[in-house]
């Protein structure tokens, strides 16, 4: 690998030796204008061969010196190569930590190609856009053109994100963390696949029906057509063949006249069905014969109807666990599962709370005057659970200004004291950093004093009790918790089992 030559690239020269990082991280550049790359090589024998491939490309390598460093602003890189050397913990934390900082990740390892198919997916699923073999004598060329296949990317959507922030904002999707622009833009790219179905995930309030609507906006085919939003669990079973796919006259008793149904009221637009996951199983089968034959039964008819409809499905409910349980069929989640997007909780997304909160408090500027926000308003919203998530953020902000008897900036002492008691009780002071470290020495004089444990001993215990936390925060859900600590599903299940977590299977 001595003699590399890069196709169609002619290497461009910069100042300073090879991965040294002669920049402002801050800029997302180098002094000449090249573009920063965060690179995690703890195993240095490929580390200056990646350097020359960033020059080529017209990139510079930033090495993070510590896996800590490994999450960088979203501004300060424009993408990530990882050493991972072998599917272990490390290498995939780094993936992790840096997908989480919204870059696209290049992992590398010797002999990568040749590893088994389950450990391939465990970089893919930690977030590595590219898993390469850099003991592979085409490695330089391979890792190039992924290379400049990521920054032209990452180029253009830096060029978009301007006005993909105004087009949403311009929808009602208020936020700058990644995973909310992540997920507006699968929006924009699915919306224009008019006539495949969609499954939006996320816990209740984080905003799923609002991306159905924006969904169905921007789908240039149906837009003008209708949009039918239907609970499903606000219809009881008996009546639900009747409301979804309509009934005619005289069906069934009490039926003095024909109905048409949500599913003929949408035709030529979009059906939304908002926790599909509610419906029985007879319901569901009923749903996929339309979903594949585009025609469906009204109760007692005695012919079929044709429907032209996109069906956006969404739920709070791990599916994959329901079919699993027998409660979901396992063909219809395939069928919606065609497209997914996860709506992330807002306690994943904190960086959001100053501009939601903004623009809640000025949609009420009709009715209160906007007289500023106080920062110790945010401080205090950052420190609470907020399970109903935007809409329970929506909520206390119309209480604190309907509450409002003076013209002082929104704050602390204008929220409910309901949240007041909550806040008192988690023991919020104005200084969480230096309660949190009183705390942690506390603890750690316990487990040492207390038990006459070692490090690893410590160690191990404060690890299963970090994941049996987030274990309780998730309700069992393995994956849930994988993205809550950071980690692959694969490391998660592995800590579950050395920490005998794992569930038992009830018979």
């Amino acid at each position: 690998m001595a003699n590399v030559k890069f196709r169609n690239r002619t290497p461009t020269p910069v100042a300073g030796g090879d991965g040294e990082a002669c920049a402002d991280p801050r800029r997302g550049e180098t002094a000449n204008g090249m573009q920063l790359v965060a690179g995690w090589q703890p195993h240095t024998a490929n580390a200056a061969l990646v350097a020359r491939v960033c020059t080529a490309c017209g990139a510079r390598l930033h090495r993070l010196l510590s896996l800590e460093s490994a999450t960088p602003s979203t501004a300060a890189y424009a993408a990530g190569i990882v050493d991972i050397a072998e599917p272990t913990d490390l290498g995939l934390r780094a993936v992790a930590q840096m997908k989480k900082a919204g870059l696209v990740v290049i992992a590398h390892a010797d002999g990568s190609a040749s590893w088994p198919i389950a450990a391939r997916c465990q970089a893919l699923l930690a977030g590595a856009r590219y898993v390469l073999d850099d003991g592979d004598v085409a490695f330089a060329d391979v890792l190039a053109d992924a290379l400049s296949d990521v920054l032209t990317l990452v180029h253009e959507q830096r060029g978009e994100d301007s006005r993909l922030k105004s087009l949403a904002r311009t929808h009602g999707i208020v936020g700058d963390s990644e995973s909310l622009k992540e997920a507006f833009r699968s929006i924009v790219r699915m919306s224009k696949l008019s006539d495949l179905p969609v499954l939006i995930t996320g816990e209740s309030g984080t905003g799923k029906e609002l991306f159905a609507s924006v969904l169905h906006a921007l789908d240039p085919k149906r837009c003008g057509q209708p949009l039918v939003a239907v609970n499903c669990a606000a219809i009881s079973s008996g009546i639900a063949e009747s409301e979804l796919f309509g009934h005619v006259r005289g069906a069934f008793t009490g039926a003095g006249r024909d109905h048409s149904g949500h599913f003929l009221a949408a035709h030529g637009g979009v059906l939304f069905l908002d926790e599909i996951a509610e419906l029985d199983l007879d319901v569901q089968s009923k749903i996929l014969r339309v979903l594949q034959e585009k025609r469906l039964y009204r109760v007692g008819a005695g012919h079929d109807a044709a429907v032209d409809i996109r069906v956006v499905a969404a739920t709070n409910k791990d599916l994959g666990h329901m079919v699993e349980a027998g409660t979901f069929r396992a063909d219809l989640f395939h069928r919606l599962n065609t497209l997914s997007i996860h709506v992330s909780p807002l306690r994943e997304r904190r960086t959001d709370l100053a501009m939601l909160v903004e623009h809640f408090v000025a949609e009420h500027a009709s009715w209160r005057a906007h007289t500023g926000i106080d920062a110790d308003l945010i401080d205090a919203l950052s420190h609470l659970e907020l399970p109903g998530n935007v809409r329970e953020l929506r909520n206390l902000i119309a209480t604190a200004q309907a509450g409002k008897a003076d013209r002082s900036p929104l704050g602390l002492k204008d929220l409910p004291p309901r949240v007041w008691k909550e806040l008192a009780q988690a023991g919020f002071t104005a200084a969480p950093h230096a309660q949190a470290q009183s705390a942690t020495d506390s603890i750690a004089v316990a487990m040492t004093d207390a038990h006459g444990w070692n490090l690893n001993r410590c160690l191990d215990h404060c690890e299963r009790e970090i994941v049996a936390a987030a274990l309780a925060r998730t309700h069992h859900n393995q994956a849930e918790a994988a993205r809550l600590l950071g980690l692959t599903p694969r490391s998660v299940y592995n800590k579950l089992r050395k920490h005998h977590l794992l569930r038992k299977s009830v018979s």
